[in-house]
């Protein structure tokens, strides 16, 4: 057997040595040197290497404005089929917008069909929505409290929290 290249030699290392660290940066650096196909290079995947951050969904105003009184006739005028969709968009561009608003909105709104857990899922919107005015450096005023109870006089939960997400949606515009 003949001995390999200096070159290949180095790559190898020998027995004695301390294994190298393997970062970013250095598999980067690697196949930029050699050209493998992408299918060649190692993948992880694990949360702990790969850290899954979203971005905010626009850079001026992350969630859509949209007129209260505007939502609330349309749910009733739907008959509560637009309450549907505006909950799940509502829950998704929280989510969108800070990282830590850890929600799904598809579970939220199929939660608004079983008795009390409806509730909490209301409530709970109210402090992502008081959250996401925090991040967005508003006056966090989004109660879920009062965005629960409102729920009982005619769906009043829509406008009062069209309204608090638009103050949070508005403080990041006014950035």
């Amino acid at each position: 057997m003949s001995e390999p290249p200096a070159s290949e030699a180095d790559d190898l290392g020998d027995a004695d040595a301390a294994p190298a660290q393997v970062t970013a940066a250095s598999v980067g650096e690697q196949a930029a040197a050699d050209p493998l196909p992408p299918s060649a290079l190692p993948v992880t995947d694990s949360p702990a290497t790969v850290p899954r951050v979203r971005e905010p969904v626009a850079a001026g105003s992350p969630g859509k404005v949209r007129s209260p009184a505007g939502g609330w006739l349309l749910a009733l005028v739907t008959l509560g089929i637009y309450y549907l969709f505006w909950y799940y968009n509502v829950n998704k561009e929280l989510r969108d917008f800070d990282p830590s608003i850890r929600v799904s909105p598809g579970i939220a709104v199929l939660a608004l069909f079983v008795p009390i857990v409806n509730l909490v899922s209301i409530y709970n919107t109210g402090g992502r929505i008081r959250q996401a005015q925090t991040a967005a450096g508003a006056v966090p005023a989004a109660s879920g409290l009062a965005g629960m109870l409102l729920a009982f006089v005619i769906g009043l939960d829509l406008p009062y929290y069209n309204a608090q997400a638009n103050h949070a949606w508005r403080a990041v515009a006014a950035r």
